[in-house]
């Protein structure tokens, strides 16, 4: 054998031995890569991996540089080829079965959802209802995304605000359904099966109340009964204090607030009076008495809302409500009612056995701690609705005709504890006011020895170091067939241990001093009772 013919055996040994190696290699590699693909079940990946791109620069460059076109075949190409192509379908078929088995997952979940949605709770399984507030939370911020309650930016809440009202028409046309997905279709069963007496009547879509709450105002409701009060305070605001805030007075249908005293009201500058009895579905929520409250925020043209009671009186300008930093970080100012009766309670009872993972401001309230049988009074409440719509739609829940009367207000004393558990439920922070109620009324010293000392008088607010309000009007008892004036000097603010005559009407003050009046709140009640010595609003003339 010559020389040359024993060097070409060994260079074509030596080309045998790279082709060899280059298969082995290039198999190696589609194993792996199938194995990564069936770990992740991508079908992207496997798009963007086997590529004709990938081998055509990379793997047959290797050979090209190695070995002549001659010893690389289409035999081989097509083999290579095929396995690829092979391993391909077989990851694509996994891919697909992997998706019809989520989807089918998926499917039947909803079925049970919207088979759960349908079924109309009792009023007495707190559990389901607590359940369906929060995932009705869930889904909101999946759809229309989380509002930070402290951002007071214009800007920001304004597209916030066109984000509902543009992303919610799915939930009332028809157009647009065939394009929701499935939050929004989840959402959307969801919403009308909690809130079914809120469309169809003042308002028609969720849009609408978004669109038709715009500025601040204050809202004061008010029958007949009442009425006197309700025009002391209007007037007083108006008149004494120079309020320019527009004013909304809701009363409940014909029979609530006579003709006479609606024109009487309406002669108010600025002031609107409004049957809210149209508002929402009668046969549901059948509006009386407390529960009027929570929705009249709801039916409210007002974005920012000072909820008054219609015998709140105040003393200072209700507007300055709105500087409170509270109110600025939550859009929510509560204030508490006064310390009694502390220890264990059926409501308690029944609120613990239900509410779960509480708050953090609810696990603080002193109701949650035993320490008093009433956390918190009504006679003002603030509400951004833009904010907080969530946590004002489980207020209005609760306070339902059927949930009011056989749970609620036998748990509660009428619709005030139902609006920071409404918030609870909706897993919405609110901001309760940490000064403890005030006492406000008339000082009585008596020889030591004889009677305690004693401050009779009625419920006030304390608002940035200031006495703000009193609950109550002008008058001692409003219940009482005679009625005279309460000469209003001094106020002290109350604690978990202050002790009360058996009437809850004075508080025992013993050695302990009262805050007398400064000299600006001397003037100011001083005016309020010369006008009612005019007017004769209140009490009747002589």
């Amino acid at each position: 054998m010559t020389k040359f013919k024993k060097k070409s055996i060994f260079i074509t040994i030596f080309f045998i031995i790279i082709i060899c190696i280059l298969f082995i290699e290039i198999y190696y590699q589609n194993n792996e890569l199938v194995h990564t693909l069936k770990l992740k079940g991508s079908k992207s990946l496997l798009d963007n991996s086997i590529d004709d791109d990938y081998y055509s620069y990379e793997s047959t460059d290797i050979i090209d540089n190695s070995i002549d076109d001659d010893y690389y075949s289409d035999e081989s190409t097509d083999t290579i080829n095929k396995l690829m192509d092979d391993s391909k379908d077989n990851i694509e078929n996994e891919i697909d079965e992997e998706v019809l088995i989520k989807e089918n997952i998926d499917h039947n979940i909803d079925k049970l959802l919207y088979k759960e949605f349908d079924r109309k709770l009792d009023v007495h399984e707190f559990i389901n209802l607590r359940n369906r507030e929060e995932l009705h939370t869930a889904l909101w911020y999946s759809v229309f995304g989380k509002y930070d309650q402290s951002n007071n930016n214009e800007d920001d809440l304004m597209s916030y605000k066109n984000n509902i009202i543009e992303k919610s028409l799915y939930m009332f046309n028809e157009t647009y359904v065939k394009d929701s997905t499935r939050e929004q279709k989840l959402l959307t069963a969801l919403h009308k099966s909690l809130y079914p007496w809120l469309y169809g009547f003042h308002y028609s879509s969720l849009g609408d109340i978004i669109k038709l709450s715009n500025g601040r105002g204050i809202v004061i409701g008010t029958g007949d009964f009442h009425f006197v009060y309700a025009r002391s305070s209007i007037d007083t605001i108006r008149n004494v204090l120079n309020c320019t805030l527009p004013i909304e007075v809701f009363y409940c249908g014909e029979d609530d607030l006579s003709e006479e005293n609606r024109s009487i009201l309406k002669k108010f500058k600025d002031v609107d009076v409004i049957d809210i009895s149209q508002y929402f579905d009668r046969s549901i929520v059948n509006l009386k008495s407390f529960a009027v409250k929570p929705y009249s925020i709801l039916a409210s043209k007002f974005e920012e809302v000072i909820l008054m009671d219609a015998d709140a009186l105040y003393i200072r300008n209700p507007e300055e409500l709105y500087e409170d930093e509270g109110y600025i970080k939550t859009g929510t100012l509560y204030f508490q009612d006064r310390s009694i009766n502390p220890g264990p309670n059926p409501g308690l009872t029944w609120l613990k056995s239900w509410m779960e993972d509480p708050l953090p401001e609810t696990k603080s309230l002193r109701y949650y701690n035993e320490l008093t049988a009433y956390e918190m009074e009504s006679s003002t409440v603030l509400i951004h609705k833009t904010k907080n719509l969530l946590g004002l739609l489980a207020i209005c829940k609760l306070n339902e005709e059927k949930y009011r009367n056989d749970v609620l207000y036998k748990m509660t004393y009428g619709d005030k504890e139902t609006f920071w558990i409404g918030f609870d439920m909706a897993r919405q922070h609110y901001y309760m006011h940490p000064t403890p109620c005030v006492f406000v009324g008339k000082m009585y010293v008596y020889p030591e020895g004889m009677l305690s000392n004693k401050l009779c008088g009625l419920n006030g607010h304390i608002v940035n170091g200031k006495l703000m309000y009193w609950n109550g009007s002008l008058i001692k008892n409003k219940n009482d067939k005679t009625k005279s004036l309460i000469f209003f000097d001094s106020y002290s603010i109350t604690n978990n241990n202050s002790k009360w005559s058996h009437d809850l009407l004075c508080l025992i003050l013993n050695e302990q001093q009262p805050i007398y009046f400064d000299e600006e709140e001397k003037e100011t009640v001083k005016k309020i009772i010369d006008r009612e010595n005019e007017l004769h609003i209140v009490l009747p003339s002589q």
